[in-house]
């Protein structure tokens, strides 16, 4: 376990990277890249695009249980966070992590702490708060974990952008995962970002107006769709991207 000092050496920020994004992977290199190189290196939680959809597939056939084909899942997401690391390239100096000492050993270190979440769970979440169901995907997993270590802010890079600046909680709809606004602190400010947009993700995670869109009781009144382009409507919830 770290003392209290460890934890306020740990992120004031959490970056949710969606798995959609792997299918733009020079964008979302720019964007690791950027994160690397802001003033204060935030956690990063990886989605687990295909590799988490083949397990989805697996358990539609038939003959996997839900809980196995959650932890099966959450394997999927660690080596998402190996691609990560590795596609941030060189110069991002990314380190893949699984427990609070990894993480602020990273930050000593001038590296950018990209979370593995199986191990961080299995010690994290002994009391079993997030359910080992399809109702928890990385939303939720980085918003829990955004509690958890004491952060400030969570930024969810999709593959897409709102056109609304905020965006209520009841018209998220499949933007997110079932179990999302119960593993989001009520303190914690959430921001939806368009991933491929390094200056973007960055102006968001320096907390500056308008950057992205700002999950917010009231909200803008968004247009059909969660008022998000074209491709947003086609993009899937609670499918740990």
């Amino acid at each position: 376990m770290t003392g209290r000092g460890d934890r306020e050496r740990l992120p004031a920020d959490v970056v949710k990277v969606g798995g959609s994004l792997a299918r733009e992977p020079g964008a979302l290199r720019g964007t690791l890249a950027a994160l690397a190189e802001a003033d204060a290196a935030p956690l990063v939680v990886p989605g687990g695009g295909p590799l988490a959809d083949a397990v989805r597939r697996l358990h539609a056939g038939g003959g996997l249980s839900e809980e196995t084909a959650h932890r099966m899942a959450l394997l999927a997401l660690d080596q998402c966070a190996l691609w990560l690391a590795e596609l941030a390239g060189p110069g991002a100096r990314a380190r893949v992590v699984s427990s609070r000492e990894e993480i602020v050993r990273a930050l000593d270190l001038g590296e950018l702490p990209v979370l593995a979440p199986s191990r961080w769970l299995e010690v994290e979440d002994e009391a079993g708060q997030l359910p080992a169901s399809w109702q928890v995907t990385s939303d939720s997993i980085a918003a829990w974990t955004a509690g958890r270590i004491g952060a400030r802010r969570l930024l969810l890079l999709k593959s897409f952008a709102f056109r609304a600046r905020r965006i209520a909680p009841g018209d998220l709809r499949d933007a997110v995962d079932a179990f999302f606004l119960r593993a989001l602190p009520q303190d914690l400010e959430c921001r939806f970002v368009d991933g491929r947009e390094p200056a973007g993700v960055l102006a968001a995670l320096a907390g500056e107006p308008g950057a992205g869109t700002l999950l917010q009781e009231g909200g803008d009144d968004p247009a059909p769709g969660l008022g998000r382009s074209p491709a947003a409507s086609r993009a899937r919830g609670g499918e740990l991207v």
